[in-house]
């Protein structure tokens, strides 16, 4: 599996969702982010003592450096501060066979607002976060 976005409109199936290198790709290269993932938004502690998990999941992709067009093609996703979409990505588990595990879900991704660090026609450090992810 790989890291893969696509708009609402595509619809929920993967088949037709696009991979972050045929997004961004060049010549190649792999330009998968760094991947964070959190499985709820909130943990409450019940009067009994136990931990119950609150409201949605969220992830975070992180891309180091990618250039404006690459940028660019990523912001056509969300042209204002968000927009629902679909995406697939990491988890922090593991299968049962010792490899990474993948969700498919459907999110809002949020664009960071404000002041986005360029240096020499790249954007450094580039942040988006998913919330509300809901498997499917």
């Amino acid at each position: 599996m790989t890291f893969r976005l696509a708009l609402k409109a595509e619809g929920p199936n993967p088949i037709y969702w696009q991979t972050i290198d045929q997004l961004i790709g060049i010549a190649n290269i792999s330009v998968s982010p760094d991947a964070g993932y959190i499985p709820q938004s909130d943990v409450a502690k019940t009067l009994s003592g136990l931990s119950v998990a609150r409201g949605f999941a969220a992830a975070t992709w992180q891309f180091t450096a990618l250039t404006n067009a690459q940028r660019q093609i990523l912001k056509s996703f969300c042209p204002g501060l968000s927009a629902e979409i679909y995406i697939e990505t990491l988890t922090n588990e593991l299968t049962v066979c010792d490899v990474d595990e993948w969700i498919q879900c459907s999110a809002i991704l949020h664009w960071k607002p404000g002041d986005e660090e360029q240096q020499a026609g790249r954007t450094m450090g580039l942040e988006i976060l998913f919330t509300h992810l809901v498997e499917i």
